[in-house]
C-alpha cells in the first residue's frame, strides 16, 4: 500500500516555475512526513536490535573461547596422564604395570 501511495505522490508532484520547490497536496505532504517518521523509528529499532545481536555474539564468542580453552586444558591433562601411564607400564611397579597397560588399551579409542 505504501509503495502505491508513494508512486501516486511521485506522479502527482509538481515543480514551481523557478524549479526550486516541489508542489504537492497537504495530504501528500502529511503522508510523506509521517512515513518518514515511521521509517526513522524502524531504523532505530533495527539499530537497537543489531546492537543486542552484537552483544549476544560477543558473549557467545567469549563462551566458545572459554570452552575451547577448557577442552585444550583437558586434552593436555589427558596427555600427561597418558604419558604417566606409559611410564608406569614400562616400569617395574608391582601390579601397576598390568593396570597401566589395561588403561592404555582402553584409552586408545579416546585418543585415536
Amino acid at each position: 500500500m505504501n509503495k502505491e501511495r508513494l508512486e501516486e505522490i511521485a506522479y502527482n508532484v509538481g515543480v514551481s516555475l523557478d524549479g526550486e520547490k516541489a508542489l504537492m497536496s497537504s495530504d501528500d505532504y502529511d503522508f510523506l512526513y509521517n512515513y518518514a517518521l515511521e521509517q526513522a523509528e524502524r531504523v532505530q529499532e533495527l539499530e537497537d536490535e543489531l546492537q543486542e545481536l552484537k552483544k549476544k555474539l560477543l558473549t557467545l564468542t567469549k563462551e566458545n573461547n572459554q570452552v575451547n580453552d577448557e577442552l585444550i586444558d583437558e586434552f593436555r591433562q589427558n596427555k600427561r596422564y597418558r604419558e604417566a601411564l606409559e611410564e608406569i607400564a614400562r616400569g617395574s611397579f608391582p601390579g601397576a604395570s598390568y593396570k597401566a597397560r589395561k588403561a592404555l588399551e582402553e584409552s586408545e579409542v579416546v585418543f585415536l
